[in-house]
């Protein structure tokens, strides 16, 4: 009802995650990384803006590649990109809970990112709902894949409890 809404509190947060040398790839069939269903496995560390590490906290997750980066023709490229599941464990919030996790899901395109959805969580993130925005950095400028060349995530989280 409408007095539930107007109890709700909404935060934003940022942090960034610093991607592997590569993200650990289960290679497809025909053993190319950049090969559409191929899965990436992710783990490590989060960090704050300037580069100190977010104590006891971490991602861990899976993208699996939907969609190669496809010349259409001289003027069009479809961005190449796959569905992606996350858990983000945060040992403090915003909110000075101690140890939580934001479990996350949604589409990430070369290039430009994506908007996850958030789909659960713990401790204070229980009854959240909100997306988180992952934007990939890249150390070029040329780039051949999300899950392969971005060397950094800014991630954004949204979210409303």
């Amino acid at each position: 009802d409408e007095n539930d809404n107007d109890e709700r509190a909404e935060f934003i947060f940022s942090f960034f995650y610093l991607a592997p040398t590569f993200a650990v790839p289960v290679a497809a069939d025909d053993g190319l990384f950049q090969a559409v269903s191929t899965v990436f496995i992710y783990s490590g560390a989060l960090f704050h803006h300037n580069a100190t590490a977010l104590p006891s906290s971490g991602v861990t997750g899976t993208c699996r590649k939907t969609q190669a980066l496809t010349e259409i023709d001289s003027n069009t490229t479809l961005l190449g990109g796959g569905q992606c599941s996350f858990t983000f464990t945060l040992d403090e919030t915003p909110q000075g809970t101690p140890l939580s996790t934001l479990n996350v899901k949604g589409e990430l395109f070369d290039l430009a990112g994506g908007v996850l959805s958030v789909v659960g969580g713990t401790g204070a993130y229980e009854a959240a709902s909100g997306q988180v925005v992952v934007t990939p950095l890249y150390e070029s400028d040329t780039f051949i894949d999300v899950f392969t060349e971005a060397s950094t995530y800014i991630v954004n989280a949204s979210l409303t409890f």
